[in-house]
């Protein structure tokens, strides 16, 4: 475990304060805020009085949401025939069954996607 009990975590990510939310010895669970971009950066975490930890192999990633108006510039969900771009620097996460589309290009940006998730192919 990280010797939590005692004390609450801080927690930053791309610098920007983590709301710890609950902790335990080997959990720690916080909400971001937005962030006006994709960003992939790395966890800090604080514990008063015992240090800093900085993930070693694990990101955190800011993505937009294809199920999110926010993603679409707050119009509509792409409907069925629409054609997709992803930009440069926008990570859109697949998160819902999307109807068939003419096209979409990612142009430099990513679109991802769990493949344990059911009914997204």
């Amino acid at each position: 475990g990280m010797g939590l009990a005692d004390a609450e975590p801080e927690v930053t990510i791309a610098g920007v304060n983590c709301n710890v939310t609950s902790w335990s010895d080997d959990k720690i669970v916080c909400q971001t805020g937005p962030s006006p971009s994709t960003v992939r950066a790395q966890v800090i975490v604080n514990v008063p009085g015992k240090g800093y930890a900085i993930s070693d192999g694990v990101e955190f990633f800011y993505v937009d949401l294809w199920s999110s108006n926010f993603t679409w510039g707050g119009g509509p969900l792409p409907e069925a025939g629409d054609f997709i771009v992803i930009k440069r620097g926008q990570t859109v996460y697949l998160d819902t069954v999307t109807p068939v589309l003419s096209i979409v290009l990612i142009l430099g940006g990513s679109l991802v996607f769990d493949e344990e998730q059911e009914n997204v192919e």
